[in-house]
């Protein structure tokens, strides 16, 4: 279990950099009180270890989809997360990582002087559910190949939940050659299904060009590596 209780000071672009009509950044120092509690086993061929936490923060500064920095709020945040390993057989294993999380403002804002009704609601590009899962094959005691599956749920996109990503759905593939002459090659495919998705989405109302924004990620990509241990 853990209980603590932690604080950060605004920083000098919080500060200083205002956005259009803001004149005064009146801000004090985040203030945050968290509790996780935890449990690990490894029982048989399975290892696993699961978290829970819960989380509050006052003074939350944060910048809104118009850019301006915004003070005095507050938020929630609890979840649960999970890792497990699965031994499957001597060649084989499979690993899950996945975290549930909810995390809400918990109290209206006003910038630049307009109250925005926040209290309740899920905050900005912030998912619900995370995680991915790798089944690992040792293909020989030089050689190894894992397929990996990456998972990022929904979120909103705006901090007045009007907007939302619909997540996406990754495959990547890897696979490594270790000699014993202290060399080693491997291969990666990354978005194995050459699918469409985002690193992240939000919305713009702070130009001409308002609107979704997304920062669209790679397509399918190979990479190769030769390296040498010294």
């Amino acid at each position: 279990t853990n209980l603590s209780m932690a604080f950060r000071a605004p920083q000098a672009t919080e500060l200083y950099r205002l956005q259009q009509n803001q004149q005064v950044a009146d801000l004090e120092s985040e203030e945050m009180e968290s509790f996780e509690v935890g449990y690990r086993a490894s029982r048989g061929n399975v290892s696993y270890t699961l978290a829970a936490y819960y989380m509050l923060k006052d003074n939350v500064i944060f910048q809104d989809s118009g850019r301006n920095n915004v003070s005095g709020g507050e938020t929630k945040h609890r979840g649960l997360e999970l890792n497990t390993l699965f031994n499957l057989n001597d060649d084989w294993s499979l690993s899950v990582t996945a975290s549930y999380a909810r995390h809400t403002y918990e109290a209206n804002v006003a910038p630049r002087g307009v109250r925005v009704l926040l209290d309740g609601k899920d905050i900005d590009t912030a998912p619900k559910l995370t995680g991915n899962a790798k089944l690992n094959w040792q293909i020989n005691n030089n050689s190894s190949m894992n397929l990996e599956w990456v998972h990022m749920g929904p979120y909103y996109q705006d901090e007045s939940n009007n907007f939302k990503y619909e997540g996406h759905d990754l495959l990547n593939l890897r696979y490594q050659y270790d000699s014993q002459a202290n060399w080693y090659a491997s291969a990666r495919v990354t978005n194995l299904l050459d699918i469409d998705y985002a690193e992240r989405a939000d919305v713009n109302t702070f130009s001409d060009f308002s609107g979704d924004r997304y920062f669209v990620g790679q397509d399918r990509s190979l990479y190769f590596t030769l390296g040498s241990r010294f």
